[in-house]
């Protein structure tokens, strides 16, 4: 951790005392970034705790006025920049605790305005600001948080500042790109990914906390181990303080096989090889109007890109190019909008492989684009029709025809009527399906005559309320009535339907 810290040339202070005496920072290597913010949250929100306990007293000491931890916890409120990755959002609710994303600007930066405005908000609140990610290589479009605005206002309210720096934290080892660091006087933890940009394999995230003490008091063990050995000046330190597991993997190991096989030399070249391929790409992007950029002023090793215009066409040309299967590239979003993150990751990755990665990309946004036209045609057309139709209807709203009324009286009441019928047609069918047992009428020739005769003598005892649909009947013998009636409407069908009347002028003509 030590020699990493030396040749990212980050400051003296994240060293250990085995490296300097006079330093009181430490270095661990953890699991992931995500495991790292979320330590570093938890030790501040620790020191945050302990440093308003005098201001808020206990309940056991002040059982008025006094303050519970949950209280304490409840005035907390830290922030991240909202281009930050997800496990800045999950380490809050891990750790119970109250957090705002920070808007930023076109660039992907949170600005020093923005982050005073909103603790000053906060604190108009009776909140307590405690703790701010900002970031160095966002996940998304590699944007970076300019420290020196930011460190004075965490400095000038005691906010802890962490600097999530997963992934573009490794090109601090080039002198050319030191500007990058401005600012990490005011840092009081930061993590970086070797595995992500250091030719290192999962897993090995670098972890530095300015004061380890702050740390190991988060952590601390049980009282009994106060009263066990403590080795001088905390070397080497016990690592089991500064997270939750009491046992770690040799992660150490992996990291130095990749200095002592690449050197310094070797990491930079990798890095400044993946820079210099970036920035071709974004020239090929620039020059195409089709294009456009996105995220920070500088690419490092990713260059974020989309179709001008919709969403739609950008996650389509994403969408083609994964399915060839010759690249592959993962979308994002900034500002609402989707782009496309082209991320040099091969270690000998040359020129070549960039001309035939934008080859394949402008193929496919050609196709895309020209469907795209022929949808827009048609869409255009489409719409044109229903302009002109609107049109009309309006028109013909204000200005009917002279016809108009009694055609459009005549239509509703041929509607009604057919309605009408339909649900007596439905509701007589329905009925005939219980009815028609052979039961009724005990084979009585004469049985549908009665019934006729019944009915029409006494229209009372069967009336439909077309309305609301049912029958009123006095008779306990409906349904029988019912499917008279349906008999009686399908001989007259049959009886005036076109064969039926062929077959009569047949008959008659033979006869």
């Amino acid at each position: 951790m030590d020699w990493c810290c030396k040749f990212l040339g980050l400051p003296a202070f994240f060293l250990s005392t085995y490296s300097e005496p006079r330093s009181h920072g430490q270095g661990i290597l953890q699991c992931s970034a995500s495991e790292a913010i979320f330590y570093s949250m938890i030790w501040a929100r620790e020191d945050a705790v302990r440093q308003l306990r005098p201001r808020f007293p206990s309940k056991k000491d002040d059982p008025v006025n006094g303050k519970t931890r949950a209280d304490l916890l409840n005035m907390l409120v830290a922030y991240c920049n909202n281009e930050c990755h997800c496990c800045v959002e999950r380490a809050a609710m891990m750790g119970c605790i109250r957090i705002r994303k920070l808007k930023a600007d076109k660039k992907g930066v949170v600005r020093s305005t923005t982050l005073l405005n909103t603790i000053e908000e906060d604190m108009a609140k009776g909140l307590i600001p405690f703790f701010h990610c900002a970031i160095i290589g966002s996940t998304g479009v590699t944007s970076y948080d300019d420290l020196m605005e930011v460190g004075p206002v965490c400095q000038k309210y005691h906010i802890w500042l962490h600097v999530d720096a997963a992934y573009a934290g490794s090109a601090f080892c080039c002198p050319e790109l030191a500007y990058l660091k401005q600012g990490y006087e005011y840092v009081w933890s930061t993590n970086i990914n070797t595995n992500k940009w250091m030719m290192c394999n999962f897993e090995a995230s670098l972890h530095w906390v300015r004061y380890r003490t702050k740390a190991l008091a988060a952590f601390a063990g049980p009282k009994w181990e106060s009263t066990t050995y403590q080795y001088p000046n905390n070397v080497p330190p016990d690592l089991k303080h500064y997270g939750v597991a009491s046992s770690r993997r040799l992660r150490a190991y992996k990291l130095y096989c990749v200095i002592r096989n690449y050197g310094v030399e070797g990491i930079r070249r990798y890095i400044r090889n993946h820079v210099s391929l970036a920035r071709l790409f974004e020239a090929y992007v620039e020059r195409d109007p089709r294009f456009e950029l996105c995220g920070g002023s500088f690419r490092f090793g990713l260059v974020t890109f989309r179709l001008k215009g919709y969403n739609s066409l950008t996650q389509k040309l994403n969408d083609a190019i994964n399915a060839s299967h010759k690249i592959h590239m993962v979308p994002s979003h900034f500002h609402d909008k989707v782009v496309i993150r082209f991320a040099l990751c091969a270690e000998y990755a040359n020129e070549r492989d960039v001309d035939d990665a934008w080859n394949a990309i402008d193929h496919h946004a050609t196709e895309i684009l020209h469907e795209a036209q022929e949808e827009f045609k048609n869409d255009r057309a489409m719409r044109d029709t229903f302009v002109q139709q609107r049109k009309h209807d309006t028109y013909f709203d204000y200005f009917p025809h002279p016809d108009h009324a009694e055609k459009l009286a005549e239509a509703q009441h041929v509607a009604k009527n057919l309605a009408k019928s339909l649900a007596e047609d439905a509701l007589i069918k329905d009925a005939d399906n219980t009815a028609v047992d052979g039961s009724w009428g005990n084979g009585d020739p004469d049985a549908f005559a009665s019934y006729d005769k019944k009915l029409r003598d006494n229209p009372e005892m069967v009336r439909f309320n077309f309305d609301e649909d049912y029958l009123h009947t006095d008779d306990p013998q409906l349904y029988k009535v019912a499917s008279m009636l349906h008999l009686a409407m399908l001989q007259s069908t049959v009886a005036n339907s076109p064969e039926s009347k062929k077959s009569k002028s047949r008959h008659s003509t033979d006869v």
